[in-house]
């Protein structure tokens, strides 16, 4: 199997054979860990983060594309997961590097994988969001989609305020857990100011 083609281990992958997972994990680790140790300097962050990548990979692989470019996306991929490690205010790269930030390769690929990225993203949050009580439902629209103020939204929909708070607040409680458990990297919703 080991000499088969990244996109035949790919498609193998994603039609669950982990003996294909298994070989993609070996062909790949070293030049990630490579490509990632010139941009960061912890070597044992880049371990990890390589490592939840390819479990990551795993537990999604049938919500993935068949047709991403491999070294690209699991470049774009491991940047991101490594970035997701780091202390919250730290971005910083090597030492002598520092203050730089990391630069996101532009190239046709690259804003393919964001794009497919970012489909997925909307289409779990609105999954997500449609798993969601009715009331509790109709007051996170109103909030994020429709930008109303929590002051608006208990005038409308004649809730009091404290409930529009709390309905808001339980609720981003529960789509950011579910977004994790998910392995979603992204803040479910911005918080506005009331």
């Amino acid at each position: 199997m080991s000499t088969y083609s990244d996109q035949i281990l790919w498609n193998a992958l994603l039609d669950g054979d982990i003996e294909a997972w298994g070989v993609l994990y070996r062909r790949h680790y070293r030049p990630l860990r490579s490509w990632a140790l010139r941009r960061f300097a912890d070597a044992a962050m880049i371990d990890d983060a390589i490592q939840d990548l390819f479990l990551w990979i795993w537990q999604h692989r049938q919500n993935l594309n068949r047709n991403a470019p491999l070294t690209p996306y699991l470049k774009f991929s491991l940047r991101n997961q490594i970035l997701k490690l780091l202390p919250a205010n730290h971005i910083s790269l090597n030492q002598e590097m520092d203050g730089i930030d990391l630069p996101v390769e532009d190239c046709p690929e690259s804003r393919l994988i964001e794009k497919e990225m970012d489909f997925s993203w909307q289409n779990f949050a609105t999954k997500s969001l449609n798993t969601l009580p009715r009331r509790k439902r109709q007051v996170m629209e109103l909030r994020y989609r429709d930008g109303q103020s929590i002051e608006e939204i208990s005038e409308n929909t004649g809730l009091q305020y404290q409930s529009v708070v709390n309905a808001v607040q339980l609720s981003v409680t529960h789509l950011r857990n579910q977004a994790i458990l998910a392995g979603y990297n992204y803040q479910v919703f911005r918080r506005k100011s009331r």
